[in-house]
């Protein structure tokens, strides 16, 4: 049996760092003339698990690609300088839950994320000691997370169960036959968790959540 994670908003409180440092990008885009307003957190939080690509093409496609590029990069950077100054904040419980699964099966971590912001998290919260294996979207060209499931799917042994708190990571279960677990005190809301197998709203109903998938498989 294997367990997919997602991230930002399951494992992680991303907003801790993610809306400091695209309120600081904004800043920069206005010094170089932009046309940029304040957003306030619930607009910035819609954008917390969406790849590059995507939230780039929803926030402003109006700008180049390679603004976006020096934008993202800012971005990017501003945050990992955040997590390897301790600014960065886990959920309570969230990696005892993720070690507790481990008894299970295989833990894997697969976020819509940049390689260098997921080796600043594992030096930061030695990730490593609690996740079998590690991947990001942007070692497969920022491809959606279903179809980077399915190119690794093959190296497990199923059933699957995919955790996470955004549509993308239902997509990903629901369009490669697995179940899924739906974290609503992260970044999604109930209508984008509709499709989820199970509900949950605290770090511990997920992690009792989990439990129910594995009895599954006795």
């Amino acid at each position: 049996m294997t367990f997919v994670f997602d991230y930002d908003g399951t494992i992680h409180d991303s907003m801790r760092i993610y809306a400091p440092a695209f309120r600081k990008c904004c800043e920069i885009m206005r010094l170089d003339g932009e046309d940029v307003r304040e957003y306030s957190n619930r607009e910035i939080e819609k954008w917390i698990g969406m790849d590059v690509n995507a939230m780039w093409s929803d926030f402003r496609p109006d700008i180049s690609e390679d603004k976006k590029k020096k934008y993202s990069g800012f971005i990017g950077e501003y945050m990992e300088e955040l997590i390897y100054s301790g600014r960065a904040v886990l959920y309570d419980g969230a990696l005892e839950a993720v070690r507790q699964t481990g008894v299970y099966g295989k833990t894997v971590f697969l976020s819509s994320c940049k390689r260098s912001y997921m080796e600043a998290h594992k030096k930061a919260f030695d990730l490593g000691k609690y996740f079998d294996s590690f991947y990001c979207t942007e070692d497969y060209g920022f491809k959606p997370k279903y179809a980077v499931f399915e190119n690794i799917k093959g190296r497990y042994d199923g059933p699957f169960v995919i955790i996470g708190d955004r549509y993308s990571d239902m997509e990903t279960a629901f369009k490669n036959g697995a179940r899924s677990i739906g974290c609503l005190y992260g970044y999604g809301g109930e209508k984008e968790l509709e499709m989820a197998d199970i509900k949950v709203r605290t770090v511990g109903e997920m992690r009792q959540a989990i439990l129910s998938e594995a009895k599954r498989d006795i």
